[in-house]
Formats: structure tokens, C-alpha cells, sequence
């Protein structure tokens, strides 16, 4: 059997379906295509964590497909330099 290990990048998939398609990526469907006749060896999807419940909820939807959730929350760092 063909092994399989899939990465998906959230919020890039989400925004350039949304943009290219006016529509929404259904994980589901994907899963089902890129699983069929293969054994999946890892399942990662990287999230950044904004810390809200339907976000939650939608990374929960993930987990039950399949999907190991990797979150992080994105900080937005300034560095000020001072020149003499």
C-alpha cells in the first residue's frame, strides 16, 4: 500500500480558495481524495491560534478527520533601532 504524509498550512488554503474560488476548502473531500488506497503516515495542519471558540471548533472538525492541529499564537514583534 502507497503511504501518504499530508501538511496543510491553514489560513494560505483558506485564503487563496477564498480568493482564487469565492468558496470555502472542504477538508473532507480532501481527506477522502488523498487518503483513498493509502496509508496515512501524518496528518498535520498548522494554525495560528487567535484564540477564538469558533476557531476551536473548526480545528476540533479537523482532529476528528484526521488532522494532528499544530497552533501557535502570532505575535507581531517591533524591533527599534536607535541610531547614534
Amino acid at each position: 500500500m502507497t503511504t501518504v504524509a499530508i501538511f496543510v498550512d491553514i489560513q494560505n488554503v483558506y485564503y487563496t480558495v477564498r480568493e482564487a474560488y469565492g468558496r470555502n476548502f472542504d477538508y473532507n473531500k480532501f481527506w477522502a481524495r488523498v487518503t483513498a488506497n493509502r496509508e496515512v503516515i501524518k496528518a498535520v495542519c498548522y494554525a495560528i491560534d487567535r484564540g477564538d471558540q469558533k476557531q476551536r471548533e473548526f480545528q476540533n472538525i479537523l482532529r476528528a478527520i484526521g488532522f494532528d492541529v499544530k497552533s501557535w499564537i502570532h505575535r507581531i514583534t517591533a524591533a527599534l533601532w536607535i541610531t547614534q
